[in-house]
């Protein structure tokens, strides 16, 4: 009938639509688990520091998503759906004769009572993209459904195509972001390092390769931000690994590194966290890191002014409730009223991101020493 598209157009068309849509990846996985036939359909990152950055699949409960991460479902000796992918090329289809010749090489049987209790026993998968991690897509076929006959193979072989050059368009544009809000910083006159999703620098500003290129204070190693110092590089990489996991909207954090030829000066790296994307591949921005001397005042007040844009009033109170002081001896010693004191608490509090004294307490020390 003239004006239906045909089952290919509706897939391609699907998959375009994802690419710069990404919020509308789901219906492209539903339109192709509905060409094979299939009652789910699958996008599935692993690697990187999130060791499954996402998984995405059509019709699937929110506790099989939880308990897929929970029994290490990324592993290839738990699932042996990753461990056929392993032993696949970049585009090869894989399915159930394959799923055959990988269970009996699994170290447990604890993804296959998973698939058994989700009813996801058969399927059919390739490989998009394979670098440092994986994107593999995929359908679940349910007991009922059965093994995929050659006219599922084919429809899944067509859909593969339209996804990957819908991964590729996703990641170019995830990745150009972080060149634009490089470019963007750029006009501040700043050291700034975009960090994307997986931990990567993106991208950088000039200041920031000049900083980078003479090792004065953080180095680029392997596409990622490090202390220059050895001694800084674990507080460093924990201060980076907090940031990316860190859920709250453009929240602040830090940590101050040696730098100078001698180690003798000192470099404040604060870092933003950026909101996320919920239907990211993990290369939009995430972090913001920026390299700075402080200014020639106090490194306590410095650091707090840089780091959570304190007022100086509100430095000094800081400071004063990490010596241990009480919110009397504080308004005493500043000549201000307890309610003052309470309000520049409150004010203290939402800029650090905690709720209770202890917790800034805690948390100034840490960064103070």
């Amino acid at each position: 009938m003239m004006g239906q598209r045909s089952p290919d157009a509706v897939l391609q068309r699907a998959f375009e639509t994802a690419a710069v849509d990404p919020d509308s990846w789901l219906n492209a996985l539903q339109a192709m688990a509905d060409a094979t036939g299939s009652l789910r359909g699958q996008l599935i990152g692993i690697g990187g520091p999130q060791h499954i950055p996402f998984n995405w699949v059509t019709d699937m409960m929110t506790d099989a998503l939880a308990d897929f991460v929970a029994i290490g479902g990324g592993s290839p000796d738990v699932n042996y759906r990753v461990a056929a992918s392993l032993e696949s090329a970049v585009g090869e289809v894989a399915h159930d004769p394959h799923y055959q010749r990988a269970i009996p090489k699994l170290g447990t049987d604890i993804y296959l009572d998973y698939c058994d209790t989700y009813d996801i026993p058969f399927g059919i998968q390739t490989k998009l993209v394979e670098d440092d991690g994986l994107i593999g897509l995929a359908v679940l076929r349910t007991r009922s459904e059965g093994a995929a006959d050659e006219k599922a193979l084919a429809a899944f072989g067509e859909a593969a195509g339209y996804a990957g050059a819908a991964v590729r368009i996703q990641f170019a544009l995830e990745r150009q972001a972080g060149r634009l809000v490089a470019g963007t910083l750029e006009a501040m006159d700043i050291a700034a390092f975009v960090i994307d999703g997986t931990g990567a620098v993106s991208a950088m500003t000039p200041h920031g390769e000049v900083l980078v290129r003479g090792g004065d204070g953080l180095r680029v190693v392997d596409g990622h931000l490090c202390a220059a110092w050895p001694s800084d590089r674990v507080r460093l990489d924990m201060a980076i690994a907090r940031a990316l996991a860190c859920e709250e909207r453009h929240s602040h954090a830090g940590v101050m590194l040696r730098a100078g030829a001698a180690g003798s000066e000192t470099l404040l790296v604060s870092l933003i966290t950026l909101p996320g994307q919920p239907w990211s591949f993990n290369f939009r921005p995430r972090v913001i890191a920026v390299a700075k001397r402080p200014r020639p005042r106090g490194r306590g007040a410095v650091l707090l002014t840089d780091l959570f844009q304190l007022t100086p009033a509100e430095s000094a109170v800081a400071l004063l409730v990490a010596e241990g002081k009480s919110r009397a001896e504080i308004a005493a010693e500043r000549r201000v009223s307890s309610a003052t004191v309470m309000a520049q608490l409150k004010s203290i509090f939402h800029k650090t991101g905690v709720t209770r004294e202890a917790a800034l307490v805690a948390r100034l020390r840490d960064l103070l020493d």
